[in-house]
């Protein structure tokens, strides 16, 4: 869900000519006039099924059997570890255009176009949902959901929390981290005074201290804060990993170091050291910060300037990117979605009534993963692609969003 302006996009519309132009490598696809990496989408498309399959697991398991075993709790990580993976991607893609001003070009962010790039990326199809799920949904609402949702706050009180539309929670964490982004970029580039490693080192302190918090406030606390879970504090390190990646990155395009000519330089091996790290989190998920480097991994992988194998070419897929570019309307839509299906309402208690049946989660999978991504494509094209081409007024350029799951 980010989105500096930074992608140059040519007068018919079509990707540039140079493939790295823009804070992805490789292949490009166009969205709203705009170019894109289809590796970037490609891996929101990936993210975002992987969180559809946890919650059709979700719904199709009673709690009490829902964690009873090893591979229960690897799909439950596969699918909401996701997650971490749109934060890194948040992070780096976000961060980008001020790596390269700071530390590379100089050239200074417009700070009010990367503020009306967020509004057009978030605000429309956000209030959409919002609005259908609170009238429809939940009868009109009440006054505190109403301001709450619709400031992005709801995740500050355990009473909206996971709440109306539950991915919305990590939609207003998205937001609260763009509005914080400028000033966590000024500290950092006045603090390192232009030293990439010194930025590098000061971010690695400061996800360190989230994790920590985040150890302490939720797996460790008595009883554990939800809400506090839920936040910018105990969640800015995968954020942080993204920026890092920026990081390397702009260093990596200027001089790449000679390792990087071995196995180092192979994005295969980077996905590859990535998965022990999943299957660590899912063994105990108090492990988070081995989650952080599988995420940081698996997005470098794609967007560093790595050799190319399977995994790469895999997101360079035109059908897996195409449904990347609606990943945000995906994100969104696919929980009612998969309730309808399951004939339940958002309010009702998540587990009652649950029958822990191996088909009926694939069921459920299956039929809700086609019918949101066909919602997403309607939704995007009705909704979100009008408001991106407001982006084309006032810029002639504009970089991939980021995203909470999709929201770019």
């Amino acid at each position: 869900m980010s989105a500096p302006p930074d992608v140059e996009v040519a007068p018919n519309g079509s990707p540039p000519a140079s493939a790295d132009q823009g804070p992805g490598v490789g292949a490009r696809i166009a969205q709203a006039g705009e170019s894109r990496s289809a590796r970037i989408e490609s891996l929101r498309a990936l993210a975002s099924l992987c969180v559809v399959g946890a919650h059709a697991f979700l719904y199709s398991y009673v709690s009490a059997t829902i964690t009873h075993s090893y591979g229960h709790r690897v799909i439950l990580e596969v699918g909401f570890g996701s997650l971490d993976v749109f934060f890194v991607l948040s992070g780096y893609l976000l961060f980008w255009p001020f790596a390269r001003s700071s530390f590379a070009t100089g050239e200074k962010v417009d700070l009010r176009h990367y503020a009306l790039n967020r509004v057009v990326r978030i605000l429309p199809l956000y209030y959409s949902v919002l609005i259908v799920m609170l009238v429809l949904q939940n009868h009109g609402g009440t006054p505190g959901e109403w301001w709450r949702f619709g400031l992005f706050v709801e995740n500050f009180s355990s009473k909206t929390l996971y709440a109306i539309d539950s991915p919305m929670w990590s939609l207003a964490v998205e937001v609260q981290f763009y509005a914080l982004l400028p000033f966590i970029a000024l500290f950092v580039a006045r603090l390192a005074r232009g030293s990439r490693h010194a930025a590098i080192g000061i971010l690695s302190i400061g996800a360190i201290a989230s994790f920590v918090l985040r150890q302490v406030v939720y797996w460790h606390g008595h009883p554990p804060n939800t809400a506090l879970q839920s936040s910018i504090p105990t969640l800015f390190s995968f954020f942080a990993a993204g920026m890092i990646l920026a990081l390397l990155r702009v260093g990596w395009m200027e001089k790449p170091p000679r390792w990087l000519r071995g196995v180092g330089g192979s994005s295969t091996a980077w996905f590859l050291c990535s998965l022990p790290l999943w299957a660590i989190v899912a063994w105990h998920f108090s492990y988070e910060p081995a989650a952080a480097l599988a995420a940081a991994l698996i997005v470098g992988a794609c967007v560093l300037p790595l050799r190319r194998g399977p995994f790469v070419a895999l997101t360079e897929l035109r059908v897996l990117s195409r449904i990347g570019v609606a990943t945000y309307s995906l994100y969104l839509w696919h929980v009612p979605i998969l309730l309808a299906i399951d004939n339940r309402s958002v309010t009702s208690t998540a587990f009652s009534g649950a029958v822990p049946t191996t088909a009926h989660f694939l069921k459920l999978y299956v039929l809700g993963a086609v019918i949101s991504v066909l919602v997403a494509l309607v939704s995007y094209r009705v909704i979100e692609e009008p408001a991106l081409r407001l982006r084309r007024r006032w810029s002639r350029s504009s970089a991939p969003s980021v995203g909470s799951p999709a929201a770019e």
